[in-house]
């Protein structure tokens, strides 16, 4: 299931391809047979290789995911200074203000790395085995 996890976190963009090895490289192996940590390498093996050969560009998906976030860093500025009813809500967009700003410095992996990447964790013969099960 932490195989499951990891992909579903790349897919959804949760993580780039540097966390993504990481994970990858710290993955719990005692839960899968030698044989599938066998699998486990080669998959390693494929995102380095991925990493190594294929481009990030920047593509529509990800022009309007950096559009939306500086809107919106935009807005929040001066959170600081405005007075709120609520200190919670204060604290929970003071929260998201640094975090879209943790994301603006993240190098998501997009275009034809992305697609790659997708299709190096999602055909391979372990994690179709995980997921039928």
């Amino acid at each position: 299931m932490e195989l499951i996890n990891i992909v579903y976190r790349y897919l959804n963009i949760y993580i780039n391809s540097e966390e993504l090895v990481k994970l990858l490289e710290n993955i719990d192996k005692t839960k899968f047979s030698p044989k599938e940590q066998e699998n486990l390498v080669k998959i390693l093996v494929s995102v380095k290789n991925v990493i190594a050969t294929v481009p990030i560009e920047e593509d529509k998906y990800e022009v309007y995911l950096r559009t939306s976030r500086e809107q919106i860093l935009k807005k929040l500025e001066g959170i600081e200074n405005l007075k709120f009813d609520n200190e919670k809500d204060k604290e929970k967009l003071k929260k998201t203000y640094q975090k879209l700003i943790k994301e603006r410095e993240k190098v998501n992996d997009s275009g034809p790395r992305y697609y790659a990447m997708i299709d190096v964790l999602s055909n391979n013969s372990l994690y179709k085995n995980i997921m039928i099960i």
